[in-house]
C-alpha cells in the first residue's frame, strides 16, 4: 500500500464549483518574511499540479483565479469537442448506406483499404471491406487505386463502428488511424517485395 503524501492537505482544501481543489496558507520564514502558499489539485487528482509560494496575497489570488478560468475553459472546450464529434442530426443524415470510406495506413508502405456501409442504426454503421482496382502506376512498387462499389471481399467479417465528426465531416476511428468518406479520387498505395 502506498502512502498518500498529499492526503491531509487535499482534505483541508476548499473545492470550487468547477471541481478545482485549492488550499491557501501563510507562513513566516526564518528572516521574518511572510510567504503566501497555494496548492491546487485538478478535480480527480491526488497530487497537486501547483504548489507555490508567492511574495504577496494578491499574486497568490491572481494565480488561483487564472487556474480556475483555465479549468473552466478546458471544460467548455471538452464539452464543445464532444458535441462536435457526435455531430448534428443533419450531419448524421449525410451518412448513408452505400457510402464508401477510405482507410490509408502503414509505416514503411501505404496500405489503401476501402469499406462500404451496409447498415446504419443511429450513429452505428456496419462496414464491409470492398475491392479496389489500379488506375496506373505511380512509380516502382506504388500505384493509385479506386474502390469498386459492391465488390465485397470474402474472408473479412463485417465490422461495426461509431460515426464521429471533425469540422462537420464524418470519420470512423480505426486502430491505425481513421477512415474518412471517399471523395472518388484515386488513392495512393505502395508495397515492398
Amino acid at each position: 500500500m502506498r502512502y498518500d503524501f498529499w492526503q491531509k492537505d487535499r482534505e483541508a482544501a476548499e473545492v470550487a464549483e468547477n471541481g478545482l481543489r485549492y488550499r491557501r496558507y501563510e507562513y513566516q520564514t526564518n528572516g521574518g518574511e511572510t510567504r503566501y502558499g497555494l496548492q491546487m489539485w485538478r478535480p480527480k487528482a491526488k497530487k497537486p499540479f501547483s504548489n507555490y509560494y508567492y511574495r504577496d496575497a494578491y499574486r497568490r489570488d491572481e494565480a488561483l483565479v487564472n487556474a480556475m478560468s483555465s479549468l473552466n475553459a478546458d471544460k467548455e472546450r471538452t464539452a464543445r469537442n464532444r458535441a462536435e464529434r457526435k455531430g448534428s442530426p443533419e450531419a448524421l443524415n449525410q451518412v448513408q448506406v452505400g457510402d464508401i470510406y477510405h482507410h490509408s495506413w502503414g509505416y514503411d508502405q501505404t496500405q489503401c483499404d476501402f469499406y462500404q456501409i451496409v447498415a446504419k442504426r443511429g450513429r452505428q454503421v456496419t462496414l464491409r471491406r470492398i475491392g479496389s482496382e489500379s488506375t496506373g502506376a505511380q512509380g516502382p512498387m506504388s500505384e493509385n487505386r479506386v474502390a469498386v462499389k459492391d465488390s465485397f471481399l470474402s474472408g473479412y467479417e463485417p465490422i461495426t463502428k461509431t460515426v464521429q465528426f471533425s469540422q462537420g465531416k464524418p470519420y470512423l476511428s480505426f486502430r491505425c488511424g481513421w477512415c474518412d468518406k471517399w471523395d472518388g479520387k484515386p488513392e495512393y498505395c505502395s508495397w515492398y517485395a
